[in-house]
């Protein structure tokens, strides 16, 4: 029964107000390996219009058809259901493939062949349209490959192609229910796997839908970092599928606004993998990445951010010299952590490749020239960071009791990890700066 409506789902899915052309529609009734009961089905059939009998191997099947209306083709699906109840609706015209029953009784001459309604014939059809992008035709094909033959191994594999179809087709939510279908149904399997995998793509190819919770595939189109975290956790997978997942995976995290985890592990990818085939595509993507965090640690005050940033971007060669707004930006944050060398340094690149905006960096490097600039924006990070140089005074003058105290203060009763660690290792170099003075000045 479950198999039955899933086949009337799949077929309901697969007609489209565009095909204002179509043939009409048709009703399968019975596959059966006895011609004798496939006959007696034909003369009850009768009564719902034209009936005929193709022979596919040594099975027997009776369609009625052709239907004009679909509505009239389901309600000779539901009157004969009770007798017949895996009865199914088509829109293939069984026509092309007839071979009547009475012609193969009846005639000393050879039966056609018959080989274009094996399986793996119908089945590689649809595929050959599918990758010419004749979804209409490949849907017409898979589609009739699932209803003929539902024990076939390649079953779960034709399901996965036509919901990829219905993406392709812009019906996102048919193919949603459909991936959904095959994860509930084949769990663990490799069609499952791909249906996860092309969850997590839609999530990033169509943002904003808002499929059912109910459906099993809403779980990875709305969490795509989680499938493919899922995906790649598991044994077996190929190199160039495990690159695809992780690149797959830095754009999911960018969707979700999750630019430091994906500059951080773009980065990394880049560093194990220097000879990927990506590496351009990735190079862009970190571009546009560094970017974004600096104008955001920028505008947050975060200066010590901002020149972290800076300097892992330039080792990498992603900082364009001619992005003069952003390279102003920084060496305002250099200044203001007291770095006015490296400051008027940058100012000076930019300047050589400034063009149209030469005026804006001669104006940077005339302020620059009038003393250290005061912080932009009054921030708990900037306020840490005065904590920061007032603890290494009291270090430079040996007062180390006092610098304890200041940098107690700098760790903050959140206990951030950089600060803790930036702290920890002032106090111990200035341990060691006192300890060793006396020796170093002889």
């Amino acid at each position: 029964m479950k198999m039955r409506l899933f086949f009337v789902l799949i077929l309901f899915a697969c007609v489209s107000s565009a095909q204002a052309d179509q043939k009409g529609f048709f009703v399968r009734a019975v596959r059966s390996s006895s011609l004798e009961k496939a006959e007696s089905a034909r003369n009850q059939l009768k009564q719902y219009g034209n009936v005929n009998i193709i022979q596919q191997g040594n099975r027997y099947v009776v369609w009625i058809g052709p239907i004009e209306d679909k509505e009239f083709a389901l309600t000779i699906r539901n009157k004969i259901q009770n007798r017949h109840p895996n009865a199914v609706i088509s829109e293939t015209d069984p026509a092309q493939f007839v071979t009547t029953a009475a012609k193969v009784a009846d005639s000393d001459e050879a039966p056609p062949n018959l080989d274009s309604l094996s399986p793996d014939a119908i089945r590689k059809k649809g595929m050959e349209h599918f990758e010419a992008r004749r979804y209409e035709k490949a849907l017409e094909k898979l589609s009739l490959f699932l209803s003929l033959y539902p024990a076939h191994n390649h079953f779960p594999s034709a399901m996965v192609t036509i919901a990829g179809i219905f993406f392709e087709m812009k019906r996102p939510m048919a193919s949603i229910r459909l991936y959904s279908h095959i994860i509930e149904r084949y769990p663990g399997t490799t069609e499952s796997i791909d249906s996860m995998i092309a969850l997590a793509d839609m999530s990033i190819l169509s943002p904003g839908l808002k499929p059912s919770i109910a459906l099993a595939g809403t779980r990875w189109y709305l969490d795509p970092v989680e499938a493919y975290d899922t995906v790649l956790s598991k044994n077996g997978l190929s190199p160039e599928l495990t690159e695809r997942l992780l690149i797959q995976r830095m754009a999911a995290l960018r969707a979700q606004s999750r630019y430091r985890e994906a500059y951080a592990e773009g980065g990394r990818f880049l560093d194990q993998n220097p000879g990927t085939k990506h590496k351009q595509t990735l190079l862009m993507a970190l571009r546009s990445d560094v970017e974004r965090l600096i104008e955001e640690r920028f505008t947050a005050g975060d200066d010590i951010a901002v020149v972290s940033l800076l300097s892992n971007a330039r080792r990498r060669g992603l900082i364009s010299l001619n992005n003069t707004g952003l390279l102003i930006k920084t060496s305002e944050s250099y200044a203001r952590i007291g770095m006015m060398d490296e400051a008027r340094t940058l100012l000076g690149r930019a300047r050589y490749f400034a063009a149209q905006g030469a005026a804006k960096v001669d104006a940077a490097l005339q302020k620059l020239g009038q003393g250290q600039p005061s912080p932009a924006v009054s921030s708990p990070i900037t306020e840490r960071w005065a904590l920061y140089d007032k603890g290494r005074k009291y270090i430079l003058s040996s007062n180390l009791p006092d610098a304890e105290k200041t940098f107690a203060q700098l760790k903050g009763s959140d206990r951030d990890e950089f600060w803790t660690k930036l702290a920890d290792f002032a106090l111990q170099d200035g341990v060691r700066t006192s300890k060793y003075k006396y020796y170093r000045k002889k």
